[in-house]
C-alpha cells in the first residue's frame, strides 16, 4: 500500500473550532481507505474533544511542539484615544510588562507571516525530516491554514525534491489582500507565497474565485484544481436530529443562531462582531425586542460587557452530535465576516450545514462577500446583510421579522435546493483521483 504524509498545523482534539479544519478530517480519513496514512500535527495543551468526529483506526500520528499555539488566548480590553493615553491604561491596569509584551507582539506582526512562522515551521519541518527518512512517501499533502505552512512546504520541497507535495490552500494570503500592500511583512509575504506555489506539484483550492486569481496571478492553471468546499452531508442525513433537546426561545422574536468561531475587540481579526453589536446600541428598545441572537462555539474577547446593549446570549460549545437538533429550531441562521481584504472568497462549510437545517440565511459582512452572497442570493435561500450600512441593516432585520411575524419565513425562501452535490465525501473522491495522480509509483 502507498504512503501519504499529511502536515497539518492542528487539527481535533486540540483546537477548539471544528468548522476550520472539517474538511481536513474527512479528506484524512478518506485518505486512509487507499493509503497508508502519516499525519505531522501541533499537539496543543488543551484537549478539547473530538466533536463527534472519530479518526480511522489506520492512521498514524506524529506530534510537533508550536510554543505559540494559543487557540483560547483572550485579548484585554483597552481604553483611550491616543497611543499615549492607551499605553497609560495598559500600564495601570495590567503592569508595564504586559505593555511590553504587547509592543514586541505588534512588532513581530509587522514582519512575520503569522505567530506559528519561527516557532511552528522550524519544529514541524524537523519532524517531518524524521518521518519522511523512515518512510517511502508517494506524496505529501501540505495543508493550510495558517500561512506559515507555506513555508513548510517550500522547505520540504526543496530539501525532499523526488518527493511530489501538493498545498492545498483554504484561506488565500497574498492574493487579493497583500498584492498592494508594500510593508515589510507585505513584501516578505509574497516571496514566500511566490516561491512555494511555484515549486510544488499541485495547488488545490476549495473557493472558485480563488482559484480564477491565484491561477491569473502565477499562472499555475496547468497545476491546480478546485475541489468545492462542502459538508459532511451523509453524516447530518444519519444524525438529523441527535436527541429532543428542546430550546427555550421566545416565539415572538425573531430568533437567529450563529454557530462557529467569533471574536469581539480586534481590528485585525476576520469575525469581529463589534460592527453589529454596536449597530444594536444605537437602535431603540422596539427594535431590540424583535430580534434574539444565540451564538454557539469559541468567542473570544471581552463579550460579557455588551449584554447591557445588545439582544444576544453567549451558549457556549456544542458536541458536533447536537449541532443539527439546535440549527433546527432558529428561525434563520447567520454566517458573518468582518475583513473586507479577504470577504469576497467566504464560503464556509459552514454554510451548507445551514441550507441543511432549511432555514433562512444570513450573510452578515462587506459588500464584496461574493461567494456567500452569491450562492445566497441566486438561489432565494436567505438575505444578504451589510455590516458596513446601518440602515440595511436595520431593514434585512425587518423584513425577517415581518414575514416571521406573518407566518411567510420559511414559505418565502427556497426549500427545494439540492445539497447532496456539496457533500465533503462525493468531493473528496474527486480530490482522492486527482492524488493518485501526482504520487510516485
Amino acid at each position: 500500500m502507498k504512503k501519504i504524509l499529511v502536515l497539518a498545523h492542528h487539527l481535533v482534539p486540540y483546537t477548539p473550532s471544528y468548522g476550520q479544519i472539517a474538511r481536513h478530517l474527512t479528506l484524512i480519513n478518506q485518505l486512509a481507505e487507499s493509503y497508508e496514512v502519516h499525519v505531522v500535527t501541533v499537539k496543543g495543551n488543551k484537549d478539547y474533544g473530538n466533536f463527534g468526529f472519530e479518526y480511522s483506526k489506520k492512521v498514524k500520528f506524529y506530534f510537533s511542539k508550536d510554543i505559540n499555539y494559543f487557540p483560547e488566548e483572550v485579548s484585554r480590553p483597552i481604553s483611550g484615544t491616543t497611543k499615549a493615553s492607551k499605553a497609560l491604561y495598559v500600564v495601570k491596569n495590567y503592569g508595564f510588562l504586559y505593555l511590553v509584551s504587547l509592543i514586541n507582539k505588534k512588532i513581530k506582526s509587522m514582519l512575520l507571516i503569522d505567530r506559528y512562522e519561527f516557532s511552528a515551521v522550524g519544529n514541524f519541518y524537523k519532524k517531518t525530516s524524521t518521518v519522511i527518512k523512515k518512510n517511502n512517501f508517494s506524496i505529501i499533502l501540505v495543508m493550510t491554514p495558517p500561512f506559515s505552512m507555506y513555508k513548510l512546504a517550500y522547505l520540504i520541497k526543496k530539501n525532499f525534491n523526488h518527493i511530489p507535495i501538493i498545498l492545498d490552500i483554504q484561506d488565500s494570503w497574498v492574493v487579493p489582500a497583500l498584492l498592494k500592500n508594500k510593508s515589510i511583512l507585505a513584501k516578505r509575504s509574497k516571496k514566500i507565497e511566490k516561491r512555494s506555489i511555484n515549486i510544488v506539484d499541485g495547488v488545490a483550492f476549495n473557493i472558485p474565485i480563488m482559484k480564477k486569481k491565484y491561477d491569473e496571478f502565477y499562472n499555475i492553471a496547468h497545476k491546480s484544481e478546485l475541489f468545492m468546499n462542502g459538508f459532511d452531508y451523509e453524516y447530518h442525513k444519519k444524525n438529523k436530529i441527535n436527541n429532543n433537546t428542546k430550546l427555550k426561545l421566545n416565539d415572538k422574536k425573531l430568533n437567529i443562531g450563529y454557530f462557529g468561531k467569533i471574536h469581539i475587540g480586534n481590528d485585525e481579526y476576520f469575525r469581529d462582531i463589534r460592527k453589529f453589536f454596536n449597530f444594536f446600541k444605537k437602535v431603540d428598545k422596539n427594535f431590540k425586542d424583535k430580534i434574539h441572537l444565540d451564538i454557539y462555539g469559541h468567542f473570544s474577547g471581552n463579550y460579557k460587557k455588551w449584554y447591557d446593549f445588545v439582544p444576544f446570549s453567549y451558549r457556549g460549545k456544542l458536541n458536533f452530535n447536537d449541532v443539527s437538533n439546535h440549527m433546527n429550531q432558529y428561525d434563520a441562521l447567520m454566517i458573518f465576516h468582518s475583513d473586507k481584504s479577504r470577504a469576497e472568497e467566504v464560503l464556509t462549510g459552514k454554510i451548507f450545514e445551514y441550507l441543511y437545517a432549511r432555514k433562512p440565511v444570513i450573510v452578515l459582512g462587506p459588500e464584496n462577500m461574493i461567494e456567500a452572497r452569491n450562492l445566497i442570493e441566486k438561489n432565494n435561500l436567505g438575505i444578504y446583510v451589510n455590516i458596513d450600512d446601518e440602515s440595511h441593516m436595520k431593514n434585512q432585520l425587518n423584513h425577517l421579522f415581518k414575514l416571521k411575524y406573518n407566518n411567510l419565513l420559511v414559505s418565502s425562501f427556497n426549500q427545494e435546493f439540492e445539497l447532496s452535490s456539496y457533500s465533503r465525501k462525493k468531493i473528496n473522491l474527486e480530490y482522492l483521483d486527482w492524488i493518485n495522480k501526482h504520487t510516485n509509483t
